[in-house]
């Protein structure tokens, strides 16, 4: 019995690869988040994706910060998360405006930084719940905005 030369081997387990590799970007989709309000340079936008209630709102898929003096004329900062698979995520944005990676709270733990969640979740006490924020990502990618407050 004749067994394949090692060399004639390795173009078609690269093949395979790559092949597996670009199927699986075919299902990858693109999501853009509008974070509004953004009403001054200081600090960073800080923008998490997330995948299931069981990560929201701590655990992100994917997250970004980017300085808020990126922000347009009208007060948007735009972030764009590539390679997606589709489903249902749910975002939080927070404007860190002293820039220590977190939402800063008063005494009693109420927000002092402008925050929001898609979908305009919002819940009495603390963050929404993860249905509340909830919104479907397509294959062909999708926008979405958060207002602050």
């Amino acid at each position: 019995m004749a067994h394949p030369a090692p060399a004639s081997f390795l173009p078609r387990a690269f093949a395979t690869a790559l092949l597996a590799a670009a199927a699986h970007g075919a299902f990858a989709a693109d999501l853009t988040v509008a974070i509004e309000n953004i009403r001054d340079d200081s600090g960073q936008v800080r923008v998490g994706v997330f995948d299931s209630a069981a990560a929201f709102p701590k655990h992100a898929v994917q997250g970004k910060s980017v300085p808020a003096s990126e922000r347009d004329s009208s007060g948007i900062v735009r972030v764009r998360f590539a390679g997606l698979p589709a489903g249902t995520y749910a975002v939080s944005a927070i404007h860190d405006r002293d820039a220590n990676g977190k939402l800063t709270t008063n005494l009693v733990g109420m927000p002092t930084e402008p925050y929001g969640f898609s979908r305009q979740g919002r819940a009495m006490f603390g963050p929404p719940a993860f249905e509340e924020a909830a919104f479907s990502l397509p294959a062909e990618g999708a926008a979405v905005s958060i207002g602050t407050k």
